[in-house]
């Protein structure tokens, strides 16, 4: 068609790769932990040039929006920016990729923005989370976590171990409620918490979860960040405080221990949606570093599908080190990287084939739920 209106040969292979290229932001933003220097080194190779990154920044924008109401939300714009304002920085070479020392930069730069008595105190709980947290979050959102650290210091938390608590807060630029858990890590604590947060009525929209070395104490330090929204994509308990002290009661009772069964609202169905086949699928692919396996899943969305696939994860004893959650309409596509406990490198092939059929099966059957 280019060629049709007499369009220059570099403007029609322009288009031709944007068309080609059209879902690669979109899938990457939420679907990848674009805090890795390789999702960034990968999706730079792709892209090649500033101005082809500009385009495709634009079209997928102007895609997610133009698909239907309640598709485009605040938290999708805000990981396709931080997507191309990280890949623009590393195509101007302005990008450092060395994790540990960005990381520790990171780390100074807060302690000097803290009251120097503040920063004493929360310095050693927050030199117990790995350079995985400095990088997933602004210097603005490193501050409110500092914190609030502080303030559960204050209450009497940390004793020498790891300190442990939850806190919400709306975030309303963004149309999200963030939950923060603090705790000691342990066995199936995704699962238990998606299952909390589905029990309340709240759809997670995207997670960032983040685990410390373990400690001479045999313990590490988890700090976890889930986005909540309510099924109409807006903010989870922004007009219902309810809502959310009992989001945080229950949060606060599975840090110890596993949850009790909890029942899961059901909502009212769509015979449109119900009409629109939604075929299970799962893929695994390896990172480039060879100690984390990517799970992606797609399947027909529905309350508590994201905690009964936690709990395939758990019952096969994968940690999961970061979740990525993307709902398209009636149908859920969910990331998560992986590593399995007590081994090193990718999952081998026959436990690739178990964890696969597991899934299959709870995104086949709409009645099953986390046990």
């Amino acid at each position: 068609a280019c060629r049709r209106l007499g369009l220059p040969r570099d403007m029609v292979d322009t288009v031709a790769w944007l068309v080609r290229s059209h879902l690669d932001m979109s899938e990457v933003a939420q679907r990848r932990d674009i805090s890795d220097p390789q999702t960034i080194d990968d999706f730079a190779a792709l892209v090649g040039s500033q101005s082809r990154l500009r385009l495709l920044y634009v079209l997928t924008v102007c895609d997610i929006r133009s698909v239907g109401p309640g598709v485009w939300n605040d938290w999708k714009g805000t990981l396709l920016q931080s997507l191309y304002l990280t890949t623009r920085d590393y195509l101007e070479g302005r990008a450092d990729l060395d994790r540990p020392a960005r990381a520790a930069s990171l780390f100074e730069q807060l302690l000097d923005r803290l009251n120097p008595d503040l920063a004493g105190r929360v310095e050693p709980v927050l030199a117990r989370l790995g350079p995985n947290y400095w990088l997933s979050f602004e210097m603005a959102d490193l501050t409110r976590h500092a914190r609030c650290i502080d303030k559960r210091l204050e209450q009497g938390g940390d004793d020498g171990q790891v300190l442990e608590g939850v806190h919400t807060r709306v975030d309303r630029p963004h149309d999200a409620t963030e939950l923060w858990v603090l705790c000691s890590d342990r066995k199936g604590l995704f699962a238990d918490l998606a299952h909390v947060i589905a029990s309340c009525g709240a759809s997670v929209a995207g997670a960032r979860l983040h685990t410390g070395p373990v400690g001479p104490d045999g313990s590490a330090q988890v700090f976890n960040v889930f986005y909540l929204q309510n099924a109409d994509g807006r903010a989870f308990g922004s007009r219902n405080e309810s809502g959310r002290l009992t989001l945080m009661k229950r949060a606060e009772s599975v840090l110890h221990s596993s949850n009790r069964r909890l029942s899961i609202p059901t909502p009212i169905g769509s015979r449109r949606a119900d009409a629109i086949p939604v075929v299970p699928l799962v893929r695994f692919s390896d990172s480039a570093q060879g100690d984390v396996t990517i799970v992606e899943v797609e399947g027909r969305d529905r309350p508590g599908l994201l905690s009964a696939l936690a709990a395939v994860l758990r019952d096969h004893d994968l940690d999961v080190l970061s979740a990525h959650i993307e709902g398209l309409g009636e149908k859920a596509v969910d990331a998560f990287y992986v590593r399995r406990q007590g081994m090193d490198g990718h999952l081998p092939k026959a436990l690739r084939r178990r964890v696969r059929a597991d899934l299959v099966d709870v995104l086949s059957d709409p009645e099953s739920v986390a046990a």
